[in-house]
């Protein structure tokens, strides 16, 4: 009874594993995975809900990408790493904007995993799930092949083939963040400006000040 209520409760703990838990939804919705040897041996999290939402509370303590077919139905999962702890900030970060028409722009020091730097200016924007830069900077960042991963993107126009990985850091003043998510858009979809989006706004309180052109990231 004993050696039974052992097995039991082993086949139960497996089973309940965060890695067999993603392998058994990727196989009931259809998807490919990557990256399930940086899973650890966490137990998986209770969750509801569609897929991307299952997915989200699944993962939320790892940075992972997901790409659509071009009929926008997710179809793999790309685990890239552990999430690190984000840089805490003892103050806000006040930083000055130039307008191009109603929206704000700012100055960002951006670092790719090859260790290169660029100097960009970013249009502020809620609506983008992460920063958006033009695809020819991928290499001038030090991204290889390996580095980014094929994805669509939802353009006013129709969807867009983009390619997507993660910055080593973005800095905006004196705020910066780690392990940005990062999507690399052909530059004639893209416009002159490429776009400061969720993955590294959502990591503050954000402000944004019309009549100063100031935007404030106060940590979180």
């Amino acid at each position: 009874m004993l050696a039974l209520l052992l097995w039991g409760n082993m086949a139960w703990c497996e089973q309940s594993a965060l890695r067999v838990r993603l392998e058994t939804l990727a196989a009931e919705a259809g998807i490919t995975v990557s990256g399930l040897d940086r899973i650890g041996n966490e137990p998986a999290r209770d969750a509801a809900g569609d897929l991307p939402e299952r997915l989200r509370v699944l993962l939320q303590d790892y940075n992972y990408l997901l790409t659509n077919d071009d009929r926008g139905k997710i179809e793999k999962l790309v685990i890239t790493s552990l999430k690190q702890p984000d840089r805490k900030w003892s103050a806000s970060a006040y930083i000055n904007t130039t307008r191009a028409g109603a929206h704000h722009q700012v100055e960002a020091r951006i670092a790719g995993p090859g260790g290169g730097q660029r100097i960009v200016v970013l249009l502020v924007d809620t609506g983008a799930s992460s920063i958006v830069l033009p695809a020819s900077m991928a290499a001038e960042l030090g991204f290889e092949p390996e580095d980014l991963h094929a994805g669509w993107s939802r353009t006013a126009s129709g969807l867009v083939a983009v390619k997507m990985g993660n910055l080593r850091s973005v800095q905006v003043g004196n705020a910066s963040a780690e392990n940005v998510l990062v999507t690399f858009m052909p530059g004639r979809r893209l416009g002159t400006t490429g776009l400061l989006g969720m993955s590294f706004l959502d990591r503050f309180r954000l402000t944004l000040d019309d009549a100063r052109d100031e935007m404030i990231l106060q940590p979180r």
